[in-house]
């Protein structure tokens, strides 16, 4: 009854008082959420459910805020996106920092921004991950060009001569 409670009469009903709180307590987290209220929220008598809630509730808020943001203010390309991270302070600049390099090793086929990279697992996430991507792009444009120049672009030593055996 609690998930498909659509007011605090639904939950009336019950007459085992837990039940019935929790009946309670399920309404007012999604009636809060819904009407990103906290005022539901608040009535909530588990705190951890209650706090659950209320994090819900301003994190809703915050996306919201987030996609008022004019489109037009928002960077493009990675190389648009790392120049904001400096108007970012502390985590947030180096976080931001990090994922636009991520972004320009793929957008620019060059490796070497993952090495710009300070978090050493997302490093060598991005170094993987675009030494494949980069493989699988000049193995593309090789066979598409029918050219084994661009073989000697690949990293992986099988697959460079898989392509240069293959044209």
């Amino acid at each position: 009854m609690g998930r498909t409670a659509t007011s605090e009469e639904d939950c009336a009903g019950i007459t085992d008082s837990a039940l019935e709180q929790d009946c309670l307590n399920n309404f007012y987290l999604s009636s809060s959420i819904k009407e990103l209220s906290e005022t539901s929220g608040e009535k909530i008598t588990d705190s951890i459910t209650k706090n659950r809630c209320l994090e819900t509730v301003a994190q809703n808020k915050k996306v919201i805020e987030i996609s008022k943001t004019s489109a037009a203010s928002q960077p493009k390309t990675a190389a648009e996106a790392l120049k904001t991270c400096d108007t970012l302070s502390g985590d947030s600049s180096a976080n931001c920092k990090n994922e636009a390099n991520y972004n320009l090793a793929f957008e620019k086929k060059d490796i070497s921004y993952c090495s710009r990279i300070t978090d050493i697992a997302k490093q060598q996430d991005c170094t993987k991950e675009q030494t494949e991507n980069l493989d699988q792009y000049y193995l593309r444009q090789a066979m598409a060009q029918k050219d084994a120049s661009v073989c000697g672009k690949i990293i992986n030593t099988e697959l460079k001569a898989l392509c240069q055996n293959s044209i």
